[in-house]
């Protein structure tokens, strides 16, 4: 692996831009479009907000009829310091491990914080939501960073933080109460960091490259798998570094160090080993049923198929008599019952199992929602806006994503010569879908967003290899290109 090129002064003025456009577009969508962060809901959503708990008509939870999943969790959090809620078919609250842990958390521990310290006329969401301008920056500045140093080239840098700060979906994600810009931040510290490890070593980098893959796995359960690769990776790539072995142990200690209380506590409370969640064989078969299509599923649905599958057991009990007796599993037992309903269908309609796969990629692409009405985004600027504007931020939108996914899939194929530099970012273009495609993903974009940051990487790469003289080169050898 070549040495990077050294980190100068047009380096950091870059980086500075870059992170000021950032905020300058994040800060401008609150102050115009979202009363200066208290607007709720936010006008135009991208990420798929928290569901509803399924409670029996006109039920109160928490003061709320009902409340989300995501708001009795944070409640529970502050008022008990208990995770807790109603996972799907659950007679009543739980101790439980359905739901990545990270965000909820997070949420909390600000509340908390803040709380105290507001007056009448700021609120936690409208903190959280300039928090979000903060992270937003700071995840350009890392495509900034990540780019610069696979391609060793400072224009494929700056262009890439540049696409970055005008990325209209990490914008508009920045008013969404959702773990959207925590996990991309996380995503994108986490391959920078791997790319640097990887090459130069380092104890404080290992030990923080670790611990930022777990917290990616808190975060949003889905990319444990990532995670555990990536370490996997950097473990094996540590040999060609000066005192790799000390990098990688730091590195491994990071990681379980930063899943271990979690995974205590899940032992502690259930008795088995659950490194992040307990919900991976329900999510399965929310994607594999007789009514997937790709996208979430509501209960009422999955009751209905439940009902199907248990009509052999139980010939003449009503959807509600089943219901019940679901209520009364365990959560054990449900996890069990969810596996073979899984297995069971893998088995008896493989055909149709592939299908639901390509549904599942076409979701994660681009939302379930495109599929019913062709449209990114959930609701609309207000009808003071101009018609043009409107007009406009739907085409920007359509662009950036199929252009995005154009130019970002051809300049991951003209970096192939920039393979090993890339690595931990090609481990992401492949890892980070793969738990939706099996599963489901959901209405809008929000499984894609974090994954949207390598693309720009790549997409910038593509369009600075198409400046003759001024780009890199996009096949020859990186040994023979030290960048600018």
């Amino acid at each position: 692996m070549a040495p990077s090129h050294p980190f100068g002064w047009t380096n950091l003025l870059g980086w500075l831009l870059v992170v000021a456009a950032a905020t300058a577009s994040r800060a401008w969508y609150l102050l115009r479009f979202t009363d200066a962060g208290l607007a709720e809901p936010p006008p135009v959503q991208v990420q798929d907000p928290s569901p509803r708990l399924a409670l029996p008509p006109g039920t109160r939870m928490h003061g709320q009829d009902p409340p989300t999943e995501l708001d009795a969790l944070i409640h529970n959090l502050k008022e008990h310091r208990w995770f807790g809620s109603l996972p799907p078919f659950a007679a009543g609250e739980e101790r439980t491990a359905h739901t990545s842990p990270g965000y909820p958390w997070l949420r909390a521990r600000l509340e908390l914080l803040a709380e105290p310290l507001l007056g009448e006329t700021v609120s936690v969401d409208q903190v959280q939501r300039w928090l979000h301008v903060a992270l937003g920056a700071l995840t350009a500045g890392f495509c900034f960073l990540l780019a610069q140093r696979m391609f060793r080239h400072t224009l494929v840098g700056v262009l890439s933080g540049l696409a970055a700060a005008v990325y209209p979906f990490w914008i508009l994600n920045t008013a969404e109460l959702n773990d959207g810009v925590w996990a991309t931040f996380l995503l994108m510290a986490v391959v920078w960091l791997g790319c640097r490890g990887a090459a130069e070593g380092g104890a404080v980098t290992s030990l923080v490259f670790g611990f930022s893959l777990a917290a990616l796995a808190l975060v949003r359960a889905p990319l444990l798998p990532f995670a555990v690769v990536a370490l996997l990776w950097y473990l094996a790539q540590a040999r060609h570094v000066p005192r790799g072995w000390l990098a990688a142990i730091l590195a491994f200690l990071g990681f379980v160090n930063g899943l271990g209380y979690w995974v205590v506590r899940n032992y502690q409370a259930f008795g088995d080993f659950v490194p992040v969640v307990d919900s991976a064989y329900y999510h399965l078969w929310v994607g594999n049923n007789s009514h997937a299509h790709g996208g979430p599923v509501s209960e009422d649905s999955l009751m209905a198929v439940l009902t199907e599958v248990k009509a052999a057991d139980f010939p003449d009990a009503s959807r509600e008599e089943i219901r019940r007796w679901v209520q009364l599993q365990t959560r054990a037992e449900r996890v069990r019952l969810y596996g073979e309903m899984f297995w069971s269908e893998l088995r008896q309609h493989p055909g149709a199992f592939w299908r639901r796969r390509l549904e599942a990629a076409a979701a994660f692409l681009l939302g379930r929602q495109w599929a019913l009405d062709g449209k990114l985004w959930r609701g609309d600027f207000a009808a003071t806006e101009p018609v043009w504007w409107r007009e406009c931020f739907a085409g920007c939108l359509y662009a950036s994503v199929f252009g995005l996914l154009a130019l970002g899939l051809l300049g991951w194929r003209w970096s192939y010569p920039w393979r090993a530099e890339a690595m931990p970012a090609t481990l992401a273009l492949v890892w980070l879908p793969l738990p939706y495609v099996l599963s489901h993903a959901e209405m809008l974009s929000g499984p894609r967003l974090p994954w949207d940051g390598v693309l720009l990487c790549h997409a910038a790469f593509a369009l600075a290899a198409m400046l003759p003289g001024i780009g890199p080169p996009s096949r020859s050898d990186p040994e023979d290109h030290p960048g600018n």
